[in-house]
């Protein structure tokens, strides 16, 4: 699955060619196949200033020349930048090495407008074909940067510093179709592939070598991180007869990860006893664990309507309806609990970032919610109330697919009751494996180009 805001740690720094940037001649410095250049001495290049607080970097620069200036903020190992109030993606994060606060060199024109480089051009496109893995090399002079990102399991995104004057490309191998993109010093291209695919970029000293080769099985099982809501000293809801959902939550969570570890899945819960876990404390435990998919396992509660009842499922987005949207802060109060205040679910710009590396996993979020919706309307029995969307801070940040499930209403008497019984909670527990398991029968084949 796709992975972002992810960089591959180089012990050492290569010395490249020099920029220039106003009256400076500054070392760009290779880290594997990216160019970086130190951010705070283009800052002083330009005759700008540059702070720093914590991971965050803010800098202030002359407007293209012009008395107004420029505000920017950088958050280190993010892709994502704060410039002038819009929200840019960049070509690689920006990154600390020694001491040194680096900057990816084929984001500099977009973010300093002021930096002139010389144009490059591509010469020539060689390509080849071996099976169904496709070649493309592209003579550049002088030599240029490349960027490759994945779209899909279908698409790539490649974008080069450099003019292309070419007409076009032949799609060859697993590449169906290539979409072109031309700019006045940068080149956008889009491959499109036959099944789903890889990609890889070496940069020689003659140009930019691309493979696209089909993408293998994977060898490893897939990892689930279940998240038994609340807990600790947050009970979560708590109904009329005494049910703590923090509770129900675990058992239900215990359950359900037996029902995956005997299919054939590997499981890691957020926790495993009546403890408090922050919001963010749960996230990052399936990102570091590097998890396929994250599923936060709640019950529900309304003051307003003692008598809604149902099971309904969540995928973070921002809530549609006011109903979406009460029930993202109620799950959100927990925040009002955890000691120490967290910037990464405070501070604006970190809550856009995370959204924004969420909405990677959107449609696979969406469509994850949407299976196991159907499988507890087909098994459970109780009322559909169907996929919503809202904005969890549970869910924030994920870099996986990633739902929210809420199992019925404590606060509805009748569904309290039927909640306390284990066969219920292993009816749930059943509905939501079911749901998952087609999810990720679909999920896999996608990815690894079974049809």
């Amino acid at each position: 699955m796709i992975r972002i805001f992810r960089l591959l740690f180089f012990p050492f720094l290569i010395f490249s060619k020099e920029i220039s940037i106003g009256n400076e001649r500054l070392n760009k410095l290779n880290l594997g196949d990216l160019e970086y250049v130190s951010l705070g001495k283009v800052i002083k290049a330009l005759n700008g200033s540059l702070w720093r607080a914590g991971n965050r970097v803010v800098c202030v620069v002359p407007d293209s020349g012009e008395t107004a200036e420029k505000e920017m903020v950088f958050t280190l190992d993010s892709s994502w930048a704060l410039v002038g109030g819009e929200m840019v993606r960049l070509t690689s994060p920006v990154i600390e090495q020694e001491g040194s606060i680096l900057f990816p060199v084929l984001s500099l024109k977009e973010v300093f407008p002021q930096i002139k480089e010389e144009i490059k051009e591509v010469i020539s496109v060689t390509s080849s074909v071996k099976r169904d893995t496709a070649f493309y090399f592209f003579e550049i002079s002088p030599p240029g940067n490349f960027y490759l990102r994945q779209l899909s399991s279908l698409s790539y995104e490649v974008i080069i510093s450099a003019r292309f004057l070419l007409s076009d490309l032949p799609a060859k191998g697993i590449v169906r179709e290539i979409k072109i993109d031309r700019g006045d010093d940068e080149t956008r291209f889009i491959f499109y592939f036959k099944k789903p695919g890889q990609a890889k970029g070496t940069k020689r000293e003659e140009g930019i070598l691309f493979k696209f080769f089909p993408t293998q099985p994977r060898e490893r099982n897939l990892l689930i991180v279940l998240d038994p809501g609340h807990g600790g000293k947050d009970p979560g809801a708590v109904g009329k007869l005494g049910t703590r959902e923090k509770d129900l939550n675990l058992a239900i969570a215990k359950k359900l990860a037996q029902r995956l570890e005997r299919a054939g899945y590997r499981v890691l819960l957020t926790r495993e006893k009546d403890e408090f876990v922050s919001l963010k404390e749960r996230v990052d435990f399936a990102n570091k664990n590097k998890a396929d998919i994250f599923i936060s396992i709640h019950n529900n509660a309304s003051r307003e309507n003692p008598r809604a009842v149902g099971f309904e499922t969540y995928f973070l987005a921002e809530g549609r309806t006011d109903l979406e949207r009460a029930q993202a802060l109620k799950e959100n109060e927990v925040l009002k609990l955890e000691e120490n205040s967290n910037p990464f679910l405070n501070d604006e710009l970190s809550l856009i970032l995370s959204d924004l590396a969420q909405t990677e996993f959107l449609k696979e979020s969406e469509e994850l919610a949407c299976a196991i919706q159907d499988a507890a309307d087909a098994y459970l029995g109780l009322a559909n109330r169907g996929v919503k969307q809202a904005g969890f801070y549970v869910l924030r940040g994920a870099l996986m697919p990633a739902v929210l499930v809420e199992g019925g209403f404590l606060t509805n008497r009748r569904e309290e009751k039927l909640l306390r019984q284990e066969k219920t909670q292993e009816k749930i527990a059943e509905a939501i494996f079911r749901g998952v398991k087609n999810f990720l029968l679909s999920y896999e084949k996608k990815i690894a180009g079974e049809r």
